[in-house]
């Protein structure tokens, strides 16, 4: 299971406020076992951003469309155990 990516469901907008708005900042948690590590990374149909911890905030998706659903996509670093991954949660700040 080292190396291999597995998705979760796509996180879409809630309403049509987004429907022509450019994502500014995207806010994001997710919780893990204590002492497990993930790589992490968080995806809109245009690019990914890696999630250096399992909470934070990113401007690296800024400018893209915000009314499309995203992804967390995860891995396991070499010799890590499978975990489970909850509490996932997405904000995005669009204008």
């Amino acid at each position: 299971m080292t190396g291999r990516e597995t998705s979760s469901d796509s996180l879409g907008p809630v309403g049509a406020q987004a429907s022509t708005q450019a994502i500014h900042s995207i806010v994001w948690h997710y919780r893990l076992p204590p002492g497990s590590k993930l790589n992490a990374r968080l995806c809109h149909p245009a690019g990914c951003t890696p999630l250096p911890t399992p909470s934070g905030i990113t401007h690296a998706l800024a400018g893209l469309a915000a009314d499309v659903g995203l992804e967390f996509r995860f891995s396991l670093p070499e010799g890590q155990r499978p975990v489970t991954v909850s509490g996932l949660q997405v904000i995005v700040n669009h204008q």
